[in-house]
């Protein structure tokens, strides 16, 4: 499962369960870091006798955590988990059908994700041109989605003609969000009235959000 809430929603129904939801035979344990440090404890405890992938939103234009089958190999991953501390059983909650649709392997992240805080990274850290790097991956993205990130990059103010870090670069290079977002945040902090200090840009900006405004109008880049 992907989060707290879908952990419990889940714990819920197993509860409602005749068999795993009698507490004299089942104990529903949920593994998740927002639980208290006693409940985490229990799921070491050896029992009485008897007894979600990152991937991205183009609609939001994100990276988020979203529901989704896992691969095979990941299948077995999780498996392993169970006899990590000491023997153990594990239980899949999908039938055999469903697993022999996995696929094999889990797409690599650089490929299912946007590629402008990558691109960021890569040029903070220099290590040279961005698509020449990325073209050394073991399974490279496609040549257009990294040219259209370096342009992105570009528009914002991120990067310079050269595809050399601006000064927003850096920030947005430390920064865990979405360098558009991450533009967002540095600029409602650089100007205190954000929304009044909009207004007096010229009339052709003032339907366009100011984090998409091109580098010429923005005062720190």
């Amino acid at each position: 499962m992907t989060g707290w809430d879908d952990i419990n929603s889940l714990k819920d129904q197993l509860q409602a369960h005749p068999i795993l939801g009698d507490p004299r035979r089942v104990l529903l344990l949920a593994c998740h870091g927002s639980m208290a440090s006693s409940e985490q404890r229990l799921i070491f405890d050896k029992p009485e006798d008897g007894a979600k992938e990152t991937s991205y939103d183009a609609l939001n234009n994100t990276p988020c955590l979203l529901p989704s089958w896992i691969s095979k190999a990941a299948a077995r991953q999780r498996r392993g988990r169970a006899g990590r501390v000491q023997p153990g059983e594990c239980y899949h909650l999908y039938p055999r059908s469903v697993y022999d649709a996995f696929a094999d392997y889990q797409l690599p992240e650089l490929l299912r994700t946007p590629l402008q805080s990558l691109c960021l990274q890569i040029k903070s850290l220099q290590l040279g041109s961005i698509s020449e790097f990325l073209s050394r991956a073991l399974q490279p993205p496609e040549p257009l989605s990294v040219q259209n990130a370096v342009d992105y990059l570009k528009v914002i103010g991120a990067l310079d003609e050269h595809e050399n870090l601006t000064v927003l670069g850096r920030h947005l290079s430390v920064l865990p969000v979405e360098p558009k977002l991450g533009k967002m945040l540095i600029l409602g902090t650089y100007y205190c009235k954000f929304a009044v200090y909009s207004l007096r840009f010229k009339k052709q900006f003032l339907f366009l959000p100011y984090f998409l405004l091109p580098a010429s109008v923005c005062p720190i880049t």
